[in-house]
């Protein structure tokens, strides 16, 4: 096998990898809602074999990689899971449908009382490194997220703090035990931090200082995917190859799941400024463009050679209150920004009505979802009125943090929302930052308000609802935390990640987000659906909610 130059800094890797085969099975998830909100994607088509002199090559472009872009145990956010599902698999996946479907394990079996999970593992499949897929290779990538303990995203390391164990029970099977019950353990488990990674490969650039290797594997990867890692440029783009030996082929074993990709690369391109990505796209540079701003995607309709697509999300835009800062500590100077803005004039001028209106953080499609919940409305008079109530007869001042990056149309929505709040009698500073640094900011507490995209990755609204919990609290994040501080949410939300899915389970979530909305916690915007504008040359590309990019099924016409 060939090697790579690999660039990590000012450092240079190579390393080497293969793969195997097996079949599998597996189980459905149960709320119809959710799974209408998934996207589906197109049909493919052939692409010229192999022995072609000019190999084939896919270029999906966005304006942000995503924090810690390649290992998926480390803190990051959503940008880097169309990174990780590529190079990354996880003992399950999702199919089209949102199916829970075998990966990795070949089969498993679930207590009654939900507390023992027991899986047994494909048997041959190797990683990228030539090393196998064993149980204890497994239990590794688990043990490695409690032993970094900065992940942001998934539940084990609190579970694991908590009392959870994994344990190797032969060569090819393990078993998980919670001390209580965790029905929501298989649906998370397609969540991409949850990729298994080759421990040999970790080891071999371990130091006394770094024992997980995390400098090394945030720019480099060595997982069982569909794509290997070739290198990476820090911020510039990602260069994967097509695994020829990948363990599912050509057709796929799991009727689904992940298949070996039909063109040799696959570029993940960073172009940060977004007529630059419609230019490029335009001439034929890249092949997928992401993030675009919905004047762009609308002109884009119009051009021949171009196809744009909408795939809807549990994916929602809000503004960050911080409450545990005066004077957002009063409710009535947050009920008085909500009352202060005019949705549904940022959703029709602004996002030109492709996205939809959001009643609590809860989106359309997750459970929890009610169409009833108080959805606040342009009262100014009711604004000046509630800030005069908490001592602010003259209004007061605050800032607004945001980033482009994350989402193009907060430049401008940013300025409206100020003009909406000078009406009422606040004076809105706006502080545009890299979404580095915000994430920094809402981290330390440091800010006031903080404009954000959310989306609910393992599609349980417990995804997004913890952001009710505050930091200090187990399930808490410092970067998504509202920093709101209420003991009945804060224990129904706990509570209900031990409740199978149920309409108990539904109520309970539905009553935390009306809590928060009658105390104007959080000030949600709009859900939004994920856009693309695809060259029409590229067909089968798909994007959901599970999976994020479904860049293994895509198909490229040779020119």
């Amino acid at each position: 096998m060939r090697k790579k130059n690999v660039t990590h800094a000012s450092k240079t890797h190579a390393s080497k990898r293969a793969g195997a085969v097996g079949p599998g099975s597996g189980g459905r998830l149960d709320r119809r809602s959710f799974l209408r909100i998934l996207g589906v994607g197109a049909v493919a088509l052939a692409r010229p074999s192999r022995a072609r002199a000019a190999s084939t090559s896919v270029t999906y472009a966005r304006s942000f990689l995503g924090l810690v872009p390649l290992d998926p145990h480390q803190a990051g956010n959503s940008g880097r899971y169309d990174n990780l599902n590529q190079v990354y698999d996880t003992l399950v996946f999702a199919d089209d449908q949102g199916k829970i479907i075998s990966n990795l394990a070949e089969s498993w079996k679930v207590s009654k009382d939900f507390k023992e999970y027991t899986f047994v593992l494909r048997n041959g499949v190797k990683f990228h490194d030539g090393t196998p897929l064993t149980a204890d290779a497994v239990k590794f990538s688990f043990d490695r997220i409690v032993g970094i303990g900065n992940h942001a995203v998934a539940q084990w390391l609190p579970l694991a703090k908590a009392g959870a164990t994994v344990e190797a029970t032969g060569e090819l099977t393990l078993r998980f035990v919670f001390p209580d019950p965790y029905p929501l353990f298989m649906r998370e488990l397609v969540y991409a931090c949850y990729g298994i990674m080759s421990p040999t490969y970790v080891k071999k650039y371990a130091t006394p200082e770094d024992p997980w290797a995390k400098e090394r594997m945030a720019y480099d990867a060595c997982g069982t995917g569909p794509f290997k890692f070739v290198e990476q440029v820090p911020k510039e783009k990602v260069v994967l190859e097509r695994n020829l030996n990948y363990w599912a082929g050509e057709k796929g074993v799991v009727r689904g799941g992940k298949v070996m990709p039909q063109y040799d690369r696959l570029l993940l391109t960073l172009v940060p400024d977004p007529t630059t990505r419609r230019i490029m796209l335009e001439k034929g540079e890249i092949d997928i463009a992401g993030n675009l701003p919905t004047d762009v995607l609308e002109d884009l309709k119009k051009t021949p050679g171009i196809t744009v697509i909408n795939f809807p999300l549990l994916f929602t835009a809000s503004i960050y209150i911080n409450c545990s800062k005066k004077p957002f500590d009063d409710v009535r100077v947050r009920q008085a920004l909500s009352y202060a803005i005019d949705y549904d004039k940022i959703i029709q001028d602004i996002e030109r009505g492709i996205v939809l209106p959001l009643r609590g953080i809860t989106p359309q499609g997750m459970m929890g979802y009610d169409p009833k919940r108080l959805r606040y409305k342009r009262d100014v008079a009711k604004a000046r009125a509630l800030l005069a109530a908490a001592g602010y007869p003259n209004g007061l001042s605050t800032t607004l943090i945001y980033s482009p990056d994350r989402r193009a149309e907060f430049e401008q929505e940013a300025v409206l929302i100020q003009s909406f709040m000078k009406d009422a009698g606040v004076d809105l500073k706006l502080q545009k930052m890299d979404y580095t640094a915000q994430m920094a900011r809402q981290v330390a507490g440091g800010h006031d308000l903080a404009m954000m995209i959310f989306l609910a990755g393992t599609g349980d609204p417990s995804t997004l609802l913890h952001s009710y919990i505050p930091p200090d609290v187990p399930q808490g994040s410092p970067q998504y935390s509202f920093r709101w501080r209420n003991d009945k949410v804060i224990d129904l939300l706990h509570k209900a990640l031990n409740v199978p899915d149920s309409p108990r389970r539904a109520k309970m979530y539905a009553e935390v987000d009306d809590l928060g909305m009658k105390e104007a916690v959080a000030i949600p915007l709009y859900q939004i659906p994920a856009s693309f504008a695809i060259r029409n040359s590229v067909t089968g590309f798909k994007y959901d909610t599970l999976r994020r990019a479904v860049l293994w099924e895509v198909r490229k016409l040779s020119a």
